[in-house]
């Protein structure tokens, strides 16, 4: 085969295969890490922050800083009808982490650290609708 063939026949095939490619969803979204840091010190236990507004896609990411916590979304403290997420393992050495995806619909949900909540290391999370663009929206 005449190497202009060849060079040809490979262009055809890198452009059918770049034509069909799209990128992953993750490369569309805005979702974002949001931490949380699970401590202990002389203001108490708690999460800081207590408060945590985030969108579906996003993750948040508890970190412990001290102390032994872990999170739950308590059942009869949030919306009925809702996959809630499952309660974390105890997280006991300083620096573990455990990473929750935020796939819940809009609405405020309550979390605790159930070694903890009567010492008020509780919080909640806002999950607001769809995150606006950036680059603005379009007027019509």
């Amino acid at each position: 085969m005449p190497r202009s063939a060849i060079s040809l026949a490979l262009t055809v095939a890198v452009a059918a295969a770049m034509s069909a490619w799209t990128p992953s969803a993750a490369q569309h979204t805005d979702a974002r890490i949001i931490t949380i840091l699970m401590t202990r010190d002389s203001a108490g236990m708690r999460f800081s922050p207590s408060t945590i507004v985030a969108h579906s896609g996003d993750t948040l990411h508890f970190v412990n800083v001290a102390g032994r916590h872990d999170v739950d979304f308590v059942a009869d403290s949030n919306p009925r009808n809702v996959a809630l997420p499952k309660t974390t393992p105890l997280l006991e050495k300083a620096g573990a982490t455990f990473d929750i995806p935020v796939d819940l619909p809009p609405g405020r949900y309550y979390i605790q650290c159930d070694p903890h909540a009567e010492m008020g290391m509780v919080g909640h999370l806002i999950v607001e609708g769809e995150r606006r663009s950036a680059r603005g929206t379009s007027s019509s």
